[in-house]
């Protein structure tokens, strides 16, 4: 009887251990003090330069808000569409020609680099850059937590194919956005992103010809809950927009979104914190680019937008 106690104390023992292990190689690792000893002054670099580059063009934002949305969804937030190349997520079809701002993460990233060296991946400015985006167009703020690592190559494929298209019915919505752990509350608040629009559609989600028109057109340069006022009014430009408002079943939170801001901003604050941790890469996977658009072992690749 002793052996046989002895042994499941050492077989319990042992299951600890992997459980630990295979925790310390994924989301548990991330944390909200991880740059506190090795980068304190980070989250204020990015501020600055999110800050100066908004400054320069309000649009900005939303471009910086859609890569971040493009990048999470495809594969998880690795800073994979910031990488440049032939098989570059910028030459996706949901991108091509419409994801910019990329020289906007190249400035903070130089930034990042002179006062902590070696030490912030891209995918956590990534991370920072989009809520201070959010946050300068008077939109909410959410709490973020550290330590994600760059992916070593791009998915251009999974770009092409793992993104909800423009025309998407409700039903196609909440079966992508489910797959990712995203419920319709949270569809219906991430859709509200579409607040901050500009001159040319830049859509969050969707790829297509992104030179029509404003997505809205009444308050396009603050992150408020216009948006879901105007999807009531059924003055929206996508078809996957106004799916939200149809009769159905997102009908009563959209109306719900357009009387009470406070209200949208807690359920979006919430969904972005699931989509930031998405998949992310932690621990031995991936790597701190010290240049974003290029892993640590290929040649620099030369700046595009």
């Amino acid at each position: 009887m002793a052996s046989c106690s002895s042994f499941n104390f050492l077989l319990e023992f042992w299951l600890c251990i992997i459980i630990i292990g295979l925790s310390d190689n994924g989301h548990a690792q991330l944390d909200a003090t991880f740059y506190d000893d090795s980068c304190p002054e980070l989250v204020s670099i990015v501020n600055a330069g999110m800050k100066q580059a908004i400054g320069r063009e309000s649009r900005l934002a939303a471009s910086i808000l859609r890569n971040y949305f493009h990048d999470c969804f495809v594969s998880g937030c690795d800073a994979s569409i910031l990488l440049d190349g032939k098989d570059s997520e910028k030459f996706a079809f949901p991108n091509l020609n419409t994801a910019r701002g990329f020289e906007v993460i190249d400035d903070i990233k130089k930034d990042v680099e002179e006062a902590c060296p070696k030490t912030v991946s891209c995918a956590d400015i990534l991370s920072i850059a989009t809520r201070e985006g959010v946050r300068e167009m008077q939109g909410p703020s959410w709490e973020l937590k550290f330590g994600r690592k760059d992916s070593l190559e791009p998915k251009q494929e999974m770009a092409n194919n793992g993104l909800p298209g423009p025309s998407s019915t409700l039903g196609n919505l909440k079966e992508g956005f489910g797959e990712k752990g995203f419920t319709p509350t949270d569809v219906t608040a991430l859709s509200g992103a579409h607040t901050i629009e500009k001159n040319k559609k830049e859509c969050p989600f969707e790829g297509g010809d992104f030179n029509v028109a404003q997505l809205d057109q009444t308050t396009p340069l603050v992150f408020d809950n216009q948006y879901y006022k105007n999807l009531m009014e059924r003055r929206v430009l996508l078809d996957s927009d106004q799916v939200l408002f149809s009769n159905d079943t997102q009908d009563d939170l959209v109306t719900t979104y357009s009387k009470d801001q406070d209200a949208f901003f807690k359920d979006f604050a919430q969904a972005m914190v699931k989509l930031s941790n998405l998949s992310p890469l932690t621990g031995d996977q991936g790597e701190i680019r010290t240049n974003c658009r290029s892993s640590n072992s290929e040649p620099e690749q030369p700046l595009t937008d």
